[in-house]
């Protein structure tokens, strides 16, 4: 079972990870295609906004059709939608995509409720969880280090650069849940 808790670790490192490339990037990427400091704003309250309210209809959904596979869907809806960001100069489409993702971005959500799944002592299931916090700001820091050398060295592109990559990440994180598919099977 601990190699299916790695997994886990490893789909939430990740995903913060791939969030930290991206997230310091999408402000000053709107305002160069001509947005203000009102659509900056936008972006951070459309995604806060749809991750409150999908937030427990994710959760219940996952209960309800399984946690890996509402965790597939929310991966590759993911992928998705950070395609579509690196894909547009649309401020408008770019909002959309904040929306798609805070609906469908609930991975730290679904990995918190897998644990238990492959874990069923309290203990170590705190020193799990206590681990995943300590991955997930490791991917935090490292993302924005790695983008920000990204966005300098091809200023013209490194935002597209990077959203290629948040979304390969996410494409990554949707073979690790398949893998962990696998594994369980073989136990």
């Amino acid at each position: 079972m601990s190699r299916l808790i790695n997994i886990i670790e490893a789909i939430v490192f990740l995903d913060l990870l791939a969030v930290g490339l991206i997230v310091p990037h999408v402000g000053n990427y709107v305002r160069s295609l001509g947005g203000n400091h009102v659509y900056v704003g936008l972006l951070g309250s459309i995604y806060a906004i749809f991750q409150l309210v999908s937030g427990p209809l994710v959760g219940s959904l996952s209960d309800i059709k399984g946690r890996k596979a509402v965790l597939s869907i929310t991966l590759l809806a993911s992928s998705f939608g950070y395609a579509m960001m690196g894909l547009t100069s649309s401020i408008f489409v770019i909002l959309m995509c904040r929306a798609l993702l805070g609906i469908f971005k609930q991975t730290q959500l679904l990995g918190r409720a897998l644990v238990p799944d492959y874990e069923t002592d309290k203990v170590r299931q705190s020193v799990i969880y206590g681990k995943m916090a300590a991955l997930s700001s490791g991917g935090m820091t490292l993302g924005p280090l790695i983008s920000g050398h990204i966005v300098e060295d091809y200023p013209q592109y490194g935002f597209q650069i990077i959203a290629a990559l948040v979304s390969l990440c996410f494409v990554i994180n949707s073979g690790k849940r398949y893998e962990m598919t696998l594994k369980s099977k073989v136990l």
